[in-house]
């Protein structure tokens, strides 16, 4: 992001640094009690995050942070789709996560826009969105930006005792 970007009382998108990821691990953590955002199924460790967030590059895909009062609330990163593979190199996965406390206000919406207004400089053109089937808030969000349902692979994954499924979303940047 490089300078960062003031929302006024709504607080600051800025690049994520190295202090910044235990409380990106612990929101990332919240999202998997209610089984909403994530296929994982126990807590990650900061440790086990650190080879993730070292290999970003900020300059093509970077995590950005939303800050308010000193406090990061929710965060948003760009993934390479099939990483290694230069045919996919201008698309990317697209992931946020917003604090337990501070979900439905917006936050969300505000942090995927602010990304994908940033994906022509980053090289990105094409942006995949996956989700659960049963996450009313983030097919609302990508619906309200445009994103295109291309996919859904339905009760692939097992979560409790709940088989779900994952839609995909695709946006083309600048159509």
């Amino acid at each position: 992001m490089g300078d960062a970007h003031e929302l006024g009382d709504e607080g600051t998108i800025r690049d994520a640094t190295f202090e910044d990821l235990p409380r990106i691990v612990a929101i990332y953590n919240e999202s998997i009690d209610g089984g909403w955002s994530t296929a994982d199924l126990a807590p990650v460790s900061v440790a086990s995050r650190r080879a993730w967030f070292e290999a970003r590059d900020p300059a093509r895909r970077p995590i950005w942070v939303l800050e308010r009062g000193g406090e990061v609330l929710a965060w948003v990163a760009l993934t390479s789709f099939y990483q290694g593979r230069p045919a996919y190199d201008r698309t990317a996965e697209i992931s946020t996560y917003v604090g337990r406390d501070h979900r439905g206000q917006g936050i969300g919406l505000r942090l995927k826009r602010a990304m994908i207004a940033a994906c022509p400089r980053l090289g990105v053109d094409v942006v995949l969105s996956m989700y659960f089937d049963h996450n009313p808030r983030t097919q609302a969000i990508n619906e309200r930006l445009g994103f295109v349902e291309v996919g859904h692979l339905p009760e692939i994954a097992v979560l409790g005792d709940q088989r779900r499924g994952l839609k995909i979303g695709l946006l083309r940047i600048g159509e």
